[in-house]
């Protein structure tokens, strides 16, 4: 898959970072501590809505890109320094979530989820707010039923790493948008609507994910409660396709 592909080379460039960090004695609840600062920072950017200023509009993409390098990083350094600690991966988890939560924020007082009309806040808000509770409802749910003795790992397209990747790429092209139009008025209400879209299908997609979480995960449980084994996400492409025939 694309995805792992991409995965592994990600894991290729975090090396040098890394052990850098282990080096400095930098440790794995500081570097998640740092994250959380900029993921703070970037959401009080987008209330300021600086994606839309011709000087600054690198500025979110670029800090949410070493964010979501930070969060990556902090449980790699706790592998290689031997800190893996349930404190730390509590610590990690909540912060996460808290950082959902206040990105997406700033992107609904920023008025993104209202398009063009974001000096005049409509429905839009709900929209966020349905954003919100989803992205938090993705991690709940594999929490939950990992609490159960369901393995979750892979089930849906949008965990976080993902749903950082396509934030970040989506902000990028905001800027290039604009910079395609000289940062003039059609740039901004295109870039506007692009984004607005984007955060539609982005949306729309976490709730699949919901909904394919919920379904893998009553699935097993209900095994569980047989006495059966639960299946991993492999094991249930294998198990739900037909039986191979000799002709």
């Amino acid at each position: 898959m694309v995805l792992n592909r991409f995965r592994a080379f990600a894991e290729r460039l975090s090396r040098r970072p890394v052990d850098f960090f282990v080096r400095h004695n930098i440790t794995p609840n500081k570097l998640t501590l740092i994250g959380f600062g900029i993921s703070t920072f970037v959401a009080f950017l987008f209330f300021e809505r600086v994606m839309a200023n011709p000087w600054l509009h690198w500025l979110i993409p670029t800090l949410f890109f070493i964010a979501g390098a930070f969060d990556a990083f902090d449980g790699s350094v706790a592998r290689k320094m031997n800190l893996v600690t349930k404190y730390g991966g509590f610590l990690d988890s909540t912060l996460d979530r808290y950082s959902d939560a206040i990105l997406i924020l700033g992107m609904i007082t920023g008025g993104y989820f209202e398009g063009n009309n974001y000096e005049t806040p409509g429905y839009g808000i709900y929209f966020g707010f349905w954003a919100m509770v989803s992205a938090l409802l993705i991690s709940y749910i594999r929490s939950a039923a990992e609490k159960g003795g369901v393995d979750m790992k892979g089930v849906g397209f949008m965990e976080r790493g993902e749903r950082i990747l396509l934030v970040f790429f989506a902000a990028m092209i905001y800027g290039w948008i604009e910079m395609g139009y000289g940062f003039t008025n059609p740039g901004f209400i295109i870039a506007n609507d692009f984004f607005f879209w984007f955060l539609v299908i982005f949306t729309v997609l976490m709730n699949v994910t919901i909904v394919e979480r919920v379904v893998f995960a009553i699935k097993n449980l209900r095994r569980i409660d047989q006495g059966l084994q639960p299946l991993t996400r492999h094991q249930k492409q294998t198990t739900d396709a037909p039986p191979a025939t000799n002709k």
